[in-house]
């Protein structure tokens, strides 16, 4: 239900007309791009972006439309949520509890509107999707990984640098255990369960190198005030994994945020200790790096964006989406490792705790539904009554593009000569009145 209700929502709140980071997509899209691998490569602050905008234009080319990145986010981690419950099931045995809704309540609430409902947030929800995926491999049968789940997991781990500064962030961590967990099996080195994973890792290391190449330091981030800046950053990013109604009061929620990882973390640690076979350490490291890998991306996070956050006062409602996954690592945790009632409770207690919450992050969600509203209504009424590029930029690129007034201009016109959506019947220029 939660799927079908953010796919209403794309079908009537969403609109064929570019947001933001979008307007960068026109010139590619509608074949004015001159040096296309140039381009893919390019940075966006500091993200380069090659795997989601290819797949973001292939989308846009093959259907002229910005919306269907939106449904497309939206399956896919529609299908991630599917795919955490199937996984929760077979680790019960083939039984599948109540608790298991945690997933698509954590990650398909409309708290994630900013996600969802704009196309070029692909550069969040392919990463998210990509760390999810090897979060499965890592709890589903990592002694007896089999060809396919073995070739997802490596594919995820080599697509993650190409998905951003936040999945170059997870993507050392994660190569680390996969080739721990490689070393870690017996049998010889051609063997596929041994090479395939230590291969992955090599190459995903060697592209967060290649990543760093002609790297610019991105002038939009002002520098971190100072440590405590940082801390309350790191703080509120680790909240935003329980939805932007962590807003609502950071330090509560970021103390809930730290409270469920720093559990899940002593958990994992417990049943190390206890060495309950070789499947399960191999498992139990996985979890713990991935618990990890949150953690430095939270710290990162919070470093790079504390001097922003302390200018504007908050966080972005979009940066939901990438603490997520750490939720679903503790989950996986107590339902793995977790002691005196942990195993049944804590999964239980974390699924309540969303529940509870996914009605106050819909509400947020439908206020940023109201905002966007707005400003694309405001916007349509001016393309829908004739005024010039020039004119339509002036007055929404605060909105629109608030940065590059001129690029909008361009990008207009490339739109209108492509015919895209309600760019194709507007007509902004008055046809000359004849000589007398």
């Amino acid at each position: 239900m939660a799927l079908v209700s953010i796919l209403a929502f794309i079908v009537h709140e969403g609109r064929n007309v570019p947001f933001e980071e979008d307007w960068l997509m026109v010139a590619p899209m509608t074949g004015h791009e001159a040096d296309l691998p140039a381009w893919l490569w390019s940075q966006n602050s500091e993200h380069r972006l090659p795997l989601p905008r290819l797949v973001n234009l292939t989308l846009l080319r093959a259907t002229g439309d910005f919306r269907s990145t939106m449904v497309f986010d939206a399956l896919i981690l529609g299908a991630v949520a599917a795919g955490m419950i199937l996984v929760a099931r077979g680790l019960r045995g083939g039984r599948t509890h109540m608790a298991d809704a945690f997933f698509p309540l954590l990650l398909l609430h409309l708290g994630n509107w900013d996600n969802l409902v704009w196309g070029w947030q692909i550069q969040f929800v392919l990463p998210t999707v990509l760390a999810c995926a090897l979060l499965l491999v890592i709890v589903a049968r990592p002694a007896s990984s089999t060809p396919v789940i073995a070739a997802v997991g490596a594919s995820a781990l080599v697509c993650l640098p190409l998905s951003g500064a936040n999945g170059l962030v997870l993507t050392p961590p994660l190569a680390a255990w996969f080739a721990y967990q490689a070393r870690a099996r017996t049998g010889e080195l051609h063997d596929w369960r041994r090479w395939l994973p230590a291969a992955a890792a090599g190459l995903a290391v060697l592209l967060c190198a290649v990543y760093f190449i002609g790297y610019q330091s991105s002038p939009w981030n002002t520098a971190s005030p100072g440590p405590g800046t940082t801390l309350a950053t790191f703080g509120k990013f680790l909240a935003l994994g329980l939805g932007p109604v962590a807003k609502v009061s950071w330090i509560v929620f970021g103390a809930a945020a730290v409270l469920i990882l720093g559990a899940a973390a002593a958990v994992l640690v417990m049943s190390l200790r206890d060495r309950n076979g070789h499947r399960d350490r191999i498992r139990s490291i996985g979890l713990l790096t991935f618990l990890a890998a949150t953690v430095l991306l939270a710290f990162l996070v919070g470093w790079g964006r504390a001097g922003r956050a302390a200018e504007t006062g908050r966080m972005p409602p979009r940066y939901v989406l990438l603490a997520a996954p750490g939720m679903c690592a503790a989950y996986f945790a107590f339902l793995l490792h977790g002691r005196w009632g942990l195993r049944r409770f804590g999964p239980a207690a974390l699924a309540l705790l969303v529940a509870f919450l996914f009605p106050l992050n819909t509400y947020l969600g439908l206020d940023r539904r109201d905002w966007f509203g707005a400003g694309m209504e405001a916007f349509e009424r001016d393309l829908a009554a004739g005024a010039s590029a020039e004119e339509l930029a002036r007055r929404h690129h605060e909105f629109m593009l608030h940065w590059d007034e001129e690029l909008m201009v361009v990008s207009l016109r490339q739109l209108h000569e492509a015919g895209i959506g309600p760019f194709a019947d507007w007509q902004p220029d008055p046809p000359e009145a004849p000589e007398p």
